[in-house]
């Protein structure tokens, strides 16, 4: 799982979160010590960490990506960098999956589906934004917004992952949120 989004949306926190509730009792955990988070190569932007849940009475390993948050001004850069990672592993894990006799123990560091973190608070300021183009004000140079979304990060990231893996998008600081805000 790659947990993606803007810069402080809480992407680190969510996967926290994960990691939190989907670790085992500590009376199931194998006794050592968990292995450190992990950077994938020493120039790679992408922090791992695994862990062992248990869904079902079936123990699954799962690898919790953390990403650099997006930013407008080079996203298409950071959507790129994003792509190529996707794919690599993508091939490890086929290149592992052909083997005839496969290496015992190997983790499956294929990235099986994206959440996408979305800011309430940045979802508020692209619809006021959209609402101030629309009465006229700025004219036609006005950003094009889809139910909150910002079509330069947020579209544009759902774009350039489609086809890849599947995102999933989730709205992050839900608990901060009102319902009259929701």
């Amino acid at each position: 799982i790659m947990v993606i989004g803007a810069k402080n949306c809480g992407k680190t926190s969510f996967i926290n979160f994960l990691s939190t509730s989907l670790a085992l009792p500590p009376h199931k955990r194998v006794q050592t010590s968990p292995p450190p988070r992990t950077t994938e190569h020493a120039h790679s932007a992408f922090t791992s960490h695994y862990l062992e849940a248990e869904i079902d009475n079936e123990r699954i390993g799962v690898t919790l990506w953390d990403s650099p948050g997006l930013e407008k001004n080079i996203v298409d850069l950071q959507l790129r960098e994003m792509a190529t990672f996707l794919e690599s592993k993508f091939e490890d894990t086929f290149t592992e999956e052909q083997k005839v006799v496969r290496a015992p123990g190997v983790r499956d560091t294929h990235v099986h589906c994206v959440f996408l973190i979305l800011d309430p608070n940045r979802l508020d300021s692209t619809i006021a934004s959209s609402r101030r183009h629309t009465n006229g004000k700025y004219g036609n140079d006005r950003p094009r917004i889809s139910g909150g979304l910002d079509e330069h990060l947020d579209l544009q990231v759902l774009k350039a992952l489609q086809g890849k893996t599947t995102v999933i998008p989730v709205i992050s600081k839900a608990d901060t949120i009102t319902t009259v805000h929701m």
